[in-house]
């Protein structure tokens, strides 16, 4: 009892460490934070710390941290500037938007790296042209480029078809609008004048509706799932043709996690012929893409993360950081650093499911409540899994072997005189451990038998057959047993035993 409780102590000290040294790990400040949140002040795995130090080297004090939003600080009078943002969703307002637009038309550039992008931009990548904002909500209003003079000619491929069969009707096929998709074509039908539609001409109401639907479409984004990735490069940037490989990190080591899911848009996808494709992911996916807007030009480039600190700090994550910043003019960087911030914990948008244990660990209360949980439903677990009853004792086993069996017998046979019965049991011992040394069943009648023996042991063939004679001599029937016919019998087989053990 007293080894058992010893053993039960010994188990709780350990698990008590255990339960310490993680403690003591995860308040060490050298756990590593593998969340996605783009944070230029963060040296965490996925920070963009080392970027943001690349841009203020190659741009040195042209560099602009935006304390405020878009609409507040982004100047729309700058000239040969640049806008960057890094982060996991782009996802600004209104007045954002204007602000934005405004900057880009008037000859300046938009970088913009982000996993998800708004309507706007992918609406751009579909279709030219510039937007209009209500002056009052400075909602953006779509433009309406095709014309009833070029309709017959221009018919560009759309997301949502409308097709007429008969004069007066037409069908609607696998329409499924968001509701900004459906707040945008009532706005473009109530800006548009009443002379612009024929109202007796059924045929080109249902043209205009047309018209309509197809300035909103867009292309959609694609999700690419993989662990590793090849990255082509195309012209116009510097090192077209070259390729990057890249594999992502899991760092969870209890769950297996999915394959990094890499989002863009597929090459297959009937971008407007001003949209530039810059690189391709294993040749599907579009995820760095020139879109001209105005006097300036728009960059989307679909994976943030290739800007993190993970990938900068080595050598072809440089070299690739570079290739895909060379794009910026050598104007003044406004790096929005509130917005990424914003953005990072806007739930609206929010693709990935919330991490509750990361939300718990932050906060002390909550992690402390939650060592202690873990520590109760160990020591719970320790005690609660002792025997309940009565410890049952352990019966040994009865033994019984054939040499025991063999010595017994012999001694009986000894004490009654019966000499032959104890020379042959002493001949089947003889035998049987011949048997369970070399594996193999030997006659001494059999002179093949003999040799082989003879070879194996390296005891004399003549050895075996004095002893195999000794013994047909003395079990002869008839024949008057004396003790000393034992005694001889049992040395030239005392002989072979210290042989064989040898």
């Amino acid at each position: 009892m007293k080894n058992k409780s010893w053993v039960a102590w010994a188990i709780i000290g350990a698990l008590l460490a255990i339960v310490v040294g993680f403690w003591l790990y995860m308040n060490s400040g050298k756990n590593i934070n593998w969340e996605e949140h783009y944070k230029s002040a963060s040296k965490d795995p996925y920070g963009t710390f080392l970027l943001k130090e690349l841009i203020k080297h190659k741009y040195d004090s042209n560099t602009v941290d935006l304390e405020k939003t878009l609409d507040q600080e982004l100047p729309v009078d700058a000239a040969n500037a640049n806008y960057v943002f890094i982060g996991a969703n782009f996802d600004i307002n209104d007045n954002e938007q204007k602000r934005l637009f405004q900057f880009v038309e008037n000859g300046n550039n938009a970088f913009i790296a982000s996993k998800y992008f708004p309507y706007s931009i992918k609406y751009l990548l579909k279709n030219r042209g510039l937007f209009s904002f209500d002056s009052t909500t400075n909602a953006i209003l779509y433009p309406d480029s095709l014309t009833y003079s070029n309709i017959e000619t221009e018919q560009p491929s759309i997301v949502d078809t409308i097709t007429y069969e008969n004069e007066g009707e037409y069908e609607e096929e696998d329409e499924e609008h968001t509701e900004e998709y459906a707040e945008a074509v009532d706005t473009i039908i109530t800006q548009t004048s009443e002379d612009e539609i024929v109202a007796d001409n059924s045929i080109d109401s249902a043209y205009y509706k047309v018209d309509s639907l197809q300035q909103l479409a867009i292309v959609e984004q694609k999700e690419l799932p993989a662990k590793t990735i090849r990255i082509a490069i195309n012209t116009p940037l510097p090192n077209a043709h070259k390729n990057y490989t890249f594999k992502t990190h899991d760092p969870g080591k209890i769950i297996i996690r999915p394959p990094y899911s890499w989002n863009g848009f597929s090459v297959h996808a009937e971008l407007d012929s001003t949209c530039t494709g810059l690189t391709v992911i294993n040749d599907t996916l579009y995820n760095f893409i020139k879109i001209p807007y105005g006097k300036g030009s728009i960059y989307i480039y679909s994976s943030p993360i290739l800007l993190t600190n993970y990938f900068v700090k080595e050598k072809q994550g440089l070299n690739h950081s570079e290739e895909i910043l060379s794009v910026l003019s050598n104007g003044k960087i406004f790096w929005d650093e509130v917005a990424a911030q914003d953005r990072s914990s806007n739930k609206k948008n929010n693709h990935h499911a919330p991490s509750y244990l990361k939300y718990i660990l932050a906060n002390e209360s909550l992690r402390w409540a939650w060592y202690l949980l873990l520590a109760t439903v160990l020591v719970y677990i320790i005690f609660e899994s002792k025997r309940k009853h009565r410890i049952i004792p352990v019966m040994e086993t009865v033994t019984n072997t054939s040499i025991e069996y063999v010595e017994t017998t012999g001694r009986l046979y000894a004490q009654i005189g019966n000499h032959r019965k104890l020379i042959q049991l002493n001949m089947r011992l003889f035998l049987s451990t011949i048997q369970q040394k070399y594996g193999v069943k030997v006659d001494l009648s059999s002179e093949t038998s003999i040799e082989w023996l003879a070879t194996k042991s390296g005891i004399p063939a003549q050895r075996f057959e004095q002893l195999q004679q000794e013994y047909k001599r003395v079990t002869t029937p008839g024949h008057d047993m004396k003790t000393k016919d034992l005694h001889t019998f049992y040395q030239q087989m005392q002989f072979i035993y210290k042989k064989l053990q040898n």
